[in-house]
C-alpha cells in the first residue's frame, strides 16, 4: 500500500529562535514584531479595562471566537460579517487550519517565495504540488503578474500571498492588485493572503483586506505583528467564501476550538484602539528604521537593499565572505547576536532578514558593528 502520509519538516527559523544558543543571544536582530506593550499598557487604553479584566469570567468562550470580538474585527473589514470570521491561537495555528481545510493530497497550491516556512511546508506535508512564485530584488521584490497568472491557470487550488510581505517588505500597488484579483477571476481557486502586517505604517489603516476584495479571497491576520502583541496569540481567518469558512469551522471543531478569554478580552482592547497602538509601534519602527538606514549606508560595502514598502521586515543581501547561513553561525558564536538567514525564508544564501520594529535595533547594529571592524 502507498502511504500518502508526509513529513512534516522541521521549521527551522524557529528552531533558530528558541534554540539554547539562542536563548543566550544578547540582541535578536531579526525580530518579525512591532515592540511588544505590556498588559498594563494596553489596559491603559480603555478606562476601567483593569477592573474589567479582574472580574472576567474564565468560562468558555465561543466557538470559533466570541461574537464581541468576531464583530470587531469584521468591523474593520467591509462587507465581512462575524460569521464570516474564525479566530485562532494565532496566525500559525490559522495558517494550518486553513492549509489542512482545504489541501489535498494533489492540490497544486502557489506559492509566493521568499515566504515564512509554514505557508509553504503546511501544504507540502497535506501532499500538495507546490508552485513557487518567485519575487526578485531587482525587480523590488514585487510579484511578477505573467508568472503568477501561468501559475494559476494550470490547475491551481490556492494561491498564498503576503501583503505586506515578510521578509521583503513589498507591498503591491492598486494597479498589481487589481491584475491580481482579475487572474483569480479567471483562473478560479482560492487566494490566501496574509496580512498580518497590515497598518504598519500607520497611512496603511485605510488598507482594504483581501477578504473585502473578492468572495474567493482569505483573509489571515493576527495582533502578533503590526499590534506588537505576540503573546496574547490571538489571529483570525476572514472570507465571504462559505464553502472555505464551513471547512475551517469543521476542522477546528476536532482540535482547539476555543481561545482564551483573557486574551479575547484585550484583543477586543487592541483593535478598538488600533489607530493609537499601530501609532505607538510605527514611532519606535521609524526610529530603528533610521538606525538600519544609517548602519547600511556606513557599511555599503558588505550590505544592500531595497527599503521595504511596509511591515517591520527589511531583507538585506550581504557581500562579505560566505553565505548567510556561516555569517548568521559565526554571529551568534562569536557575538551572541541572532540574525537570521535567507536559506531559512527558501531563499538561498546571500541574505539576512533584519527586523526594525524593535527599540533595541541600534544597540545590535552597534554590536555588529564592532564585529565588522574586528576583522570578521
Amino acid at each position: 500500500m502507498t502511504s500518502t502520509v508526509h513529513t512534516l519538516p522541521a521549521h527551522d527559523l524557529m528552531t533558530f529562535f528558541m534554540g539554547e544558543a539562542a536563548q543566550r543571544a544578547t540582541h535578536n536582530l531579526s525580530p518579525s514584531f512591532g515592540e511588544p506593550l505590556s498588559v498594563a499598557e494596553l489596559l491603559d487604553y480603555e478606562p476601567g479595562a483593569a477592573e474589567a479584566l479582574t472580574a472576567l469570567s474564565l468560562d468558555y468562550t465561543g466557538v470559533d471566537g466570541g461574537v464581541a470580538l468576531r464583530s470587531d474585527i469584521s468591523g474593520r473589514m467591509p462587507d465581512i460579517d462575524a460569521d464570516d470570521i474564525v479566530v485562532t491561537g494565532g496566525a500559525d495555528e490559522a495558517i494550518a487550519l486553513l492549509l489542512t481545510a482545504l489541501v489535498e493530497v494533489g492540490s497544486r497550491v502557489v506559492v509566493q517565495s521568499p515566504a515564512y516556512l509554514p505557508l509553504r511546508s503546511v501544504a507540502a506535508w497535506r501532499g500538495a504540488q507546490i508552485s513557487d512564485l518567485p519575487c526578485r530584488e531587482e525587480a523590488g521584490w514585487a510579484i511578477d503578474l505573467d508568472q503568477f497568472d501561468a501559475l494559476c491557470q494550470r490547475g491551481c487550488r490556492v494561491a498564498i500571498l503576503n501583503i505586506p510581505h515578510n521578509p521583503t517588505g513589498y507591498i503591491p500597488t492598486p494597479a498589481e492588485i487589481d491584475a491580481i484579483l482579475e487572474i483569480l477571476d479567471r483562473t478560479g481557486g482560492w487566494l490566501i493572503v496574509d496580512e498580518v502586517y497590515a497598518g504598519i505604517p500607520p497611512g496603511e489603516d485605510a488598507w482594504t483586506p483581501f477578504a473585502s476584495r473578492h468572495p474567493r479571497c482569505i483573509t489571515l491576520n493576527g495582533l502578533s505583528k503590526s499590534y506588537g502583541l505576540p503573546g496574547l496569540r490571538i489571529g483570525w481567518i476572514a472570507s465571504k467564501d462559505r464553502e472555505a469558512i464551513g471547512l475551517v469551522k469543521r476542522l477546528r471543531q476536532h482540535f482547539n476550538s476555543f481561545t482564551p478569554a483573557p486574551s479575547q478580552f484585550l484583543a477586543e482592547i487592541a483593535l478598538k484602539h488600533t489607530a493609537a497602538i499601530h501609532r505607538r509601534n510605527w514611532e519606535i519602527a521609524a526610529q530603528s528604521h533610521a538606525a538600519l538606514t544609517q548602519f547600511l549606508d556606513t557599511h555599503k560595502d558588505r550590505f544592500s537593499w531595497t527599503p521595504p514598502a511596509g511591515g517591520v521586515n527589511a531583507f538585506v543581501r550581504w557581500h562579505g565572505a560566505g553565505g548567510t547561513r556561516d555569517l548568521s553561525d559565526r554571529l551568534l558564536a562569536e557575538a551572541r547576536l541572532l540574525l537570521a538567514p535567507s536559506a531559512f525564508f527558501g531563499a538561498g544564501d546571500d541574505h539576512v532578514r533584519i527586523g526594525f520594529g524593535k527599540r533595541d535595533l541600534a544597540d545590535g547594529l552597534s554590536r555588529l558593528s564592532d564585529w565588522l571592524a574586528a576583522g570578521s
